[in-house]
């Protein structure tokens, strides 16, 4: 099924948690988000759910739209992958600091990604996306070695035909992920892409998604928006699927 290019109301499809030495006060996660049609990151405010100061991803002077997501990396800065319209390019992945200045290309990694988010894996150091085909699902999970990004994305299995758009690994490497055309919270198995474990959600989300979990205090967050979406913020009981919401967005 096509996942690609419905366009959102207001489509968050990553939603990413900086490191604590960025958010302040030990207690106050700094949330980062970015929305799909436009590129445009924004601060959202963990207790609230109040998205806000939009800055523009720019690279070469010029604007990213269309973005996979954005996660935060060892250092502190923003990672955010591509998501290319035309079938025939690959995604690429670009890096800048939280206040969007100095963008830079770490490369074009040779595979197409979708509205699926991007999760960095605590323990290994690799970047994982969601990847697509001709920009049509089936959807793959893909491996991105942060190191040697040029030397491509490594397919680690099939994800299947539903919609995976959110993807966060908690503090242990377990890989989670949001269906959002069952609702469901899933664990993935990250080498070889097989659901281990799903729990449904207490709440329908909107087709785009994103979350990820707080590092310091393990809360894990969701952002929704898109064809039937809340757009708002949520946490989310990975045990339960619970969904409590925190506020809109």
């Amino acid at each position: 099924m096509p996942a690609l290019l419905r366009r959102p109301r207001l489509g968050w499809i990553l939603f990413s948690i900086a490191l604590a030495a960025l958010a302040g006060p030990a207690s106050a996660a700094r949330l980062v988000g970015a929305s799909f049609a436009d590129g445009l990151v924004y601060a959202v405010d963990a207790q609230t759910g109040t998205a806000r100061h939009p800055r523009s991803f720019t690279a070469s002077s010029v604007p990213l739209t269309l973005s996979a997501g954005i996660e935060v990396d060892a250092a502190g800065e923003l990672l955010l992958a591509t998501v290319e319209a035309n079938a025939s390019l690959p995604s690429e992945l670009f890096s800048a600091s939280y206040g969007i200045t100095g963008a830079q290309s770490l490369g074009v990694f040779g595979a197409q990604v979708g509205e699926g988010d991007l999760a960095l894996d605590p323990l290994s150091g690799d970047l994982f996306a969601i990847g697509l085909t001709n920009l049509i699902a089936p959807f793959t999970l893909l491996r991105i070695d942060l190191e040697d990004v040029g030397a491509g994305a490594t397919v680690v299995g099939e994800v299947g035909l539903d919609d995976v758009s959110a993807l966060a690994f908690d503090a242990a490497g377990t890989l989670y992920a949001i269906d959002t055309e069952e609702d469901a919270l899933l664990v993935l198995d990250p080498t070889d892409a097989s659901t281990l474990s799903s729990v449904d959600l207490s709440q329908p989300l909107g087709a785009l998604a994103g979350m990820d979990f707080d590092p310091a205090t393990g809360t894990l967050y969701v952002a929704d928006g898109g064809n039937g979406g809340n757009d708002a913020l949520f946490t989310l009981d990975p045990a339960t699927g619970v969904l409590t919401l925190v506020g809109p967005l």
